[in-house]
């Protein structure tokens, strides 16, 4: 299960709204996981060590302790929109993350930072020290393309070799069975995940080498590891919020409770 990126489709509405897209900071759910959104929108925006503090699900993009990651323990990383960064995902965040995510609007008032613990290479890319609080969110952005997907289609996992570790994998069942207050079938999720390591060590295409892997692993068996979790979580979803297949914004309402503004980026005017 492959993460969209239609960000060409999305160019047009942006420039069009430029003056709504430069108001705000953006911090987005890269892995497109709701229960992570969920928590954020009880406890604000905290960096890894104020999660560790308070307790709450550990199911980071990134370990603090590599080179991908620019937050460490105590920064969180934040996307300005900013029209001479242009739309190229390589340069930018906002096209790479902000377009492909659910993102939380966040108050320009708040200080940020041009460094964490470490540079970026993102040219758009800021850091706050510690936490957003909830005080400073003013909303939340879904792009089109998530929001008549059903959640069982959604693969809530980030395009990041660590978030595919046994390690990660037992926090985010652990995170998944105390947030829906169930336990889940673990034998499925690593099979699935075996699977995907024992065709890593067989890899004969590095240059892009997770995509490769999760294509193979879903041609060979049907589905990849994401596919699996996705299905899980939906079943979990549909039994929690008592509707049939619910779609991506259904399950994203039910948890926001009309706490903040929903806004969409079209695909067109």
């Amino acid at each position: 299960m492959k993460k969209e990126r239609p960000i060409q489709n999305y160019i047009h509405f942006v420039q069009v709204n430029e003056d709504f897209f430069k108001r705000y900071y953006y911090h987005s759910i890269v892995d497109l996981n709701l229960i992570k959104l969920d928590s954020i929108l009880t406890h604000g925006i905290l960096s890894k060590s104020k999660i560790e503090q308070k307790q709450c699900p550990k199911l980071y993009t990134h370990p603090s302790n590599t080179y991908d990651s620019k937050n460490g323990m105590d920064y969180v990383s934040l996307t300005e929109y900013q029209e001479e960064a242009g739309m190229n995902p390589y340069f930018a965040s906002f096209p790479l993350h902000t377009l492909t995510s659910p993102s939380l609007l966040v108050d320009k008032e708040i200080p940020v930072e041009r460094q964490g613990e470490r540079d970026t290479i993102l040219e758009d890319e800021v850091f706050c020290y510690e936490e957003v609080p909830l005080s400073m969110i003013r909303g939340i952005l879904l792009p089109e393309h998530l929001s008549t997907m059903p959640i069982s289609k959604v693969g809530c996992l980030a395009n990041d070799l660590s978030c595919y570790t046994r390690s990660y994998m037992e926090n985010w069942i652990d995170s998944t069975e105390k947030y829906f207050d169930k336990t889940i079938s673990k034998e499925e999720i690593y099979q699935s995940l075996q699977i995907l390591w024992e065709m890593f060590v067989d890899c004969e295409n590095p240059s892009n080498v997770l995509s490769y892997i999760l294509e193979n692993q879903q041609r060979r068996y049907g589905e990849d590891i994401k596919d699996v979790l996705a299905r899980i979580q939906g079943q979990l979803w549909e039994e929690k919020l008592g509707i049939s297949n619910p779609t991506y914004l259904e399950v994203l309402q039910a948890i926001n409770q009309e706490r903040y503004p929903i806004y969409e980026i079209k695909k067109s005017l």
